[in-house]
Parts: structure tokens; sequence; C-alpha cells
């Protein structure tokens, strides 16, 4: 669950060179002495290029910027 993790970070996620990826993420566990379940997210993350507008002293311009975004694509309970 990345309890001692301090940081959360997309980039670092999607990992270098690669432009798109999956990965899914265990979110919460509910365990007694016989089961064992666990709510997971899959995220699908995608590098992207955007337009942002810039100011400069001859006006609004728009310059490229990449950026990681990522959605959810499936979610629920799982058995352990």
């Amino acid at each position: 669950m990345g309890l001692g993790e301090a940081v959360w970070n997309p980039e670092l996620e999607l990992g270098a060179n690669v432009s798109q990826n999956r990965k899914p993420y265990k979110m919460a566990f509910i365990e007694s002495a016989n089961l064992s379940n666990f709510f997971e997210i899959v995220l699908e993350f995608r590098r992207q290029q955007i337009m942002m507008t810039q100011q400069t002293p001859s006006g609004p311009i728009q310059m490229p910027q990449e950026q990681v975004g990522f959605r959810i694509v499936e979610q629920g309970w799982q058995k352990a």
C-alpha cells in the first residue's frame, strides 16, 4: 500500500521512455481468520502534450507542455 513512501508521483509510475502503462493498486484490505479481501483500482497512465498559454511582451503565445494523465479503468473488491 505504500505506507513508507513520502510522495506519489504519476510520472514515476509511468516509467522512463514509456508513453502508456497500466498499474493495479490495492487500496483497502478486510481480513478475518478465514478470509482476505482487498479493494483494487487499476490506473492507466498516458504521457501527453497539451498547449499552455504563456504571456510574453508581444502578447500571449501557445507553448506545448508534456504531462502525465491518468484514469481509473477498473475497480472492485477481490478475494486474496
